[in-house]
């Protein structure tokens, strides 16, 4: 039985529980590279509720939906000499030094305060669902196109 005063809950009525695990940044760049910038950008939008900073979450969130957006696009009209990696180590660059300058050191301190990391595992999950949405996004946009616009798309 309980007999001090009664545990308080921080977090608001109906609000989404705040995660007692972090991702570390190499697990942030192991979704990037399975599930694209999506990927990644869950896991950092999963660290910035954990800190506090649910304004930061949302951006995170909207950022990965417009980055897999563009990366997708861009992927179009690549030309045919640049690399098939150049784009995801990009992408994946780019995720590995935002979640350093944003959440590096509060990674760190967590972890030094006994905090611990989420399992590999779920990284590889949630990396494998964003890219199977990414991919079902991807084909209902082309079973959505004119049979016309696909014609013309080289091959």
């Amino acid at each position: 039985m309980h007999s001090g005063p009664p545990v308080i809950d921080p977090t608001p009525i109906g609000a989404p529980p705040r995660p007692t695990r972090v991702y570390s940044v190499g697990q942030m760049i192991g979704a990037t590279l399975l599930g694209g910038p999506l990927g990644g950008c869950v896991l950092l939008a999963s660290n910035f509720l954990l800190f506090g900073a649910t304004q930061r979450r949302t951006q995170a969130l909207v950022g990965g939906v417009v980055a897999s957006v563009l990366v997708m696009v861009l992927g179009f009209f690549l030309p045919e000499r640049v690399p098939d990696s150049a784009l995801p180590a990009a992408y994946t660059i780019a995720l590995q030094q935002l979640a350093s300058r944003t959440q590096g050191a509060e990674i760190e301190t967590f972890l030094a305060s006994g905090g611990s990391k989420h399992s590999h595992w779920r990284v590889a999950g949630i990396g494998a669902a964003c890219l199977a949405g990414i991919l079902a996004a991807l084909f209902a946009v082309l079973l959505a196109l004119p049979e016309a616009w696909l014609e013309s798309v080289p091959e």
